[in-house]
């Protein structure tokens, strides 16, 4: 007898309700605290520049733009009931919580028909992860969601159409997951699965986005405007290989304790595969699992994003699939070797290297979550002394779980404060509402606002913010004038010489007004740069403006 037979349903179902109901809570109450500085505003700036009526490809030069469309129809809705951008990130962070909560439903409701004490603990990894710990629509929170209720579908063999939709969203917030279609195609056909109502779901979004793209921009003007992505400095590109190797360097030398609890795990493997006692399994679940324990340790104490702590429990879930006598072997097809080929095409993809990539391992990780479970469900029924090997796997969920909690509650929006800083309210623009440290609210909030007044108050239509605060651009109706609204304090020149080029593109777009971040290197340069129309340079506390008069 298998803990799925003694587990009713009913009782997962009501443990997991609960469970929900106080992550919601949660989520909202954290919801106000963290400023919007830097990734937070550039997730909203893009959409409302589609809204606005900048056009994919043709307006922007963004890597990510097409990443942002789910988020468009949002956004309009958003600004024909509201009408202004005022408390709009707060806003949008509650209908994160929304899209991000239902999505928690639905990937327990799909997991629970196979194994509803599995799913209560994948769905609740999930819903408590926050990539790099930003509650906010992204590409991120796109790619992680889309990908894994798409994986979990597949897994049931159900709504294939549904699947294939999914993905194919997944795909656009990361182009190279489209190798993952290869890989779910030789899983169904192992599997010996109808696959055309999958590859029908692809298509139809595919085609959609084309023809998306066709009333817009026009298909020529993409192919035109698509080497310009590979030009943008803030994100260079190198060869897959290169990629690849540096992922397994990075792994290997800065992650050394981590890879530790891997080679742990392996050994854990081959001392089962090659032991004819298999009852010593119990000895070998606690021994994984107080690795992965000390590897979730190792992460909080060193690394303060979120991201961090999906490796150790990934390594710790294929121990205990291979350990584990019931396996779910859809779920590993269809799910956990998936989300690994997923989170290496985000590591190809990102220039942040291994906190992407760990970021997009909650795919596997909810994978992990559901073999440990079961395994630890399948040796509690043994019986004995057997059952301390099933409570170390208990402890392992309990540690991820509130590990996680951890640091949903003290790290907030890429903030360097945690909550019990956070008791100054931003009482205008754009982040009204939200709570912040008294030295980010005067200095990196009042005094960046009042420097930028005299944009806000010209009556030009395109103004320029040569600043990591993108979040200017949601403090007014005024329209962006760069190709993309992501500054990197560390391309400056490279950034201002191509907004020439565009500019020399779409002369339309050249700004009536602009304002320099008094960070900016090579300062002098870049005013040089950019101040073609020759408007007279004002300094201010925080930077440099040139209005046309």
């Amino acid at each position: 007898m298998t803990l799925l037979n003694r587990t009713p349903k009913r009782i997962c179902d009501l443990a997991f309700g609960a469970g929900f109901l106080l992550m919601l809570a949660f989520m909202l109450w954290k919801a106000p605290f963290g400023f919007h500085f830097s990734d937070e505003a550039y997730y909203l700036t893009v959409p409302y520049r589609m809204a606005q009526g900048d056009v994919l490809f043709r307006d922007m030069w963004d890597i990510r733009q097409f990443s942002m469309l789910p988020t468009l129809p949002i956004m309009s809705v958003y600004l024909k009931i509201f009408g202004t951008t005022g408390s709009m990130v707060l806003n949008f962070r509650y209908i994160y919580i929304i899209f991000h909560s239902a999505f928690s439903l639905w990937l327990y409701l799909i997991l629970r028909r196979s194994y509803p004490l599995g799913a209560v603990f994948a769905a609740a990894v999930y819903m408590l992860f926050s990539p790099i710990n930003i509650m906010q629509l992204s590409y991120n929170t796109y790619g992680i969601g889309f990908i894994t209720v798409s994986c979990a579908l597949l897994t049931e063999n159900r709504k294939k159409i549904l699947a294939g939709i999914l993905y194919a969203l997944a795909v656009l917030s990361c182009p190279f997951a489209a190798v993952l279609f290869i890989v779910f195609s030789i899983a169904a056909a192992i599997k010996r699965t109808q696959w055309f109502s999958f590859a029908l779901g692809v298509a139809v979004t595919a085609t959609l986005f084309l023809v998306y793209v066709q009333a817009t921009a026009g298909i020529g003007e993409m192919i035109k405007t698509l080497p310009e992505f590979f030009h943008d400095p803030t994100h260079p590109v190198n060869g897959i290989l290169i990629r690849l190797s540096d992922m397994l360097t990075e792994l290997v030398t800065s992650r050394k304790p981590v890879t530790a609890v891997l080679i742990v795990q392996l050994f854990t493997m081959s001392a089962y595969l090659k032991s004819d006692n298999k009852s010593i399994r119990w000895l070998l679940y606690i021994f994984a699992s107080a690795a992965a324990v000390f590897g979730m340790l190792y992460e909080m104490k060193t690394d303060r994003w979120i991201n961090c702590l999906m490796v150790p429990v990934t390594y710790l879930g294929l121990t205990a699939y291979v350990l584990s006598e019931n396996k779910n072997r859809a779920l590993m097809r269809f799910m956990y070797i998936p989300g690994w080929i997923y989170a290496v095409c985000v590591y190809i993809s990102s220039d942040l290297g291994y906190m992407t990539m760990s970021g997009a391992l909650t795919v596997s990780a909810c994978a992990s979550c559901y073999f440990i479970a079961s395994a630890a469900g399948e040796i509690f029924c043994e019986g004995g002394t057997k059952r301390i090997g099933a409570g170390a796997l208990a402890v392992a969920l309990v540690c991820q779980l509130g590990a996680q909690v951890w640091y949903r509650k003290n790290f907030c929006f890429s903030e360097l404060y945690n909550t019990s800083m956070m008791y100054e309210t931003v009482d205008k623009g754009s982040g009204k509402g939200e709570k912040t440290s008294t030295e980010a609210i005067n200095y990196e909030f009042m005094q960046v606002w009042d420097s930028s007044e005299r944009v806000r108050e010209h009556d030009g239509e395109y103004v320029l913010y040569f600043s990591k605060d993108c979040w200017l651009y949601l403090e007014d109706e005024k329209r962006c004038a760069a190709q993309s609204v992501w500054i990197q304090m560390a391309y400056t020149v490279e950034e201002a010489e191509r907004l020439v080029d565009f500019w020399q593109k779409h002369p339309e777009k050249y700004p009536d007004a602009i304002f320099v971040s008094a960070e900016t290197e090579n300062v002098e340069k870049v005013i040089e740069i950019l101040n073609t129309g020759h408007f007279p340079v004002e300094k201010n506390d925080r930077g440099y403006v040139m209005v046309n008069r």
